[in-house]
């Protein structure tokens, strides 16, 4: 057996399978979404993203140029578009029922990752920005002066029963009427897409 080298002619070198930028870029992405929904923004380095993704570590500055970029990359690629206030309005619904539901999905780790990383100072304005983008987009399907108010009630809503949702013991959330939770989260969002509806938030 010949050895040339370092590799006896018995064991050929492990196959690099080439890949495209645009393909490199998703996998970074997909298993960055994966770890930062699993613990706090800190704790989550990119040895272990690039690990997950199956690409070497240089990759993820050579596409995303830091650790907050694809941090910001990963949080911006998940927003939604709808066209009408009424799609939003069966968009939230929707999302809440997903929310709601027993097995994992997208939308509770979205929601995990941004709660994780809502406090860390070093991306705290990300998810900010992530928020008041999606209180603008709503907005923008209501009407009347208080529209901003109304669509940060909202977001508001579907954020905090979600979260109160979590919060429970599993066995406890086992005996909450999910169907009834929903329909109470439709019934507000009506009376938030209304336009005739103006609230009056005064005490």
């Amino acid at each position: 057996m010949s050895v040339r080298n370092g590799t006896s002619s018995s064991q050929k070198p492990p196959e690099h399978h080439p890949r495209n930028a645009a393909e490199t870029k998703k996998r970074i992405l997909i298993a960055a979404r994966t770890l930062f929904s699993q613990d706090i923004y800190k704790n989550v380095g990119t040895r272990s993203i690039a690990a997950a993704a199956g690409v070497n570590i240089t990759l993820i500055n050579r596409y995303f140029g830091s650790k907050k970029k694809l941090f910001n990359e990963v949080v911006h690629s998940m927003g939604h578009s709808v066209l009408s206030s009424h799609g939003e309005q069966n968009l939230a619904r929707e999302v809440m029922t997903e929310l709601l539901a027993e097995d994992d999905n997208p939308r509770k780790e979205k929601l995990r990752l941004l709660l994780l990383s809502a406090m860390d100072p070093e991306v705290s304005d990300v998810v900010s920005e992530y928020f008041l983008r999606q209180k603008e987009r709503r907005a923008r399907f209501m009407k009347g002066d208080d529209r901003d108010t109304r669509a940060f009630l909202g977001l508001a809503s579907l954020v905090g029963i979600s979260l109160s949702f979590f919060l429970l013991p599993e066995e406890n959330r086992s005996q909450l009427d999910k169907n009834a939770i929903v329909r109470h989260f439709t019934k507000s969002l009506e009376e938030l897409y209304s336009k005739e509806t103006e609230p009056d938030l005064q005490d």
